[in-house]
């Protein structure tokens, strides 16, 4: 009879249910969709991102505006909003980036 060699449980390639690899937001969990706006630091700009929200009947779960950088040279804008789905979300991320005077828009989702 020919022994069985023996193999370290460390060598072998481990196996996860799909449920370890995935976090599954948990009942009555909320989603927020964050974005990071960095745009000249222009008076109007800030009501006009905002106006995007409003247009969709949307409140912003948090809002943070300040002005940054050398000389204040840069406006960074960080926008929560809960009640979108994720099409929505990246429609209104697409709309923002058209704004006159933005420069560049992060976006994010996060469920708490």
């Amino acid at each position: 009879m020919s022994a069985q060699p023996e193999f370290s449980s460390n060598l072998l390639p481990q196996r996860h249910a799909p449920e370890a690899l995935f976090a599954l937001p948990e009942p009555g969990a909320r989603t927020y969709h964050c974005y990071a706006l960095t745009a000249e630091p222009e008076a109007s700009l800030l009501p006009r991102v905002l106006q995007f929200f409003a247009k969709r009947g949307l409140v912003p779960y948090r809002c943070h505006a300040t002005v940054e950088g050398h000389n204040d040279a840069t406006l960074s804008i960080d926008v929560q909003v809960c009640g979108m789905d994720d099409w929505s979300a990246d429609h209104m991320g697409q709309s923002l980036r058209q704004i006159v005077g933005v420069h560049a828009v992060l976006m994010s989702r996060l469920t708490r």
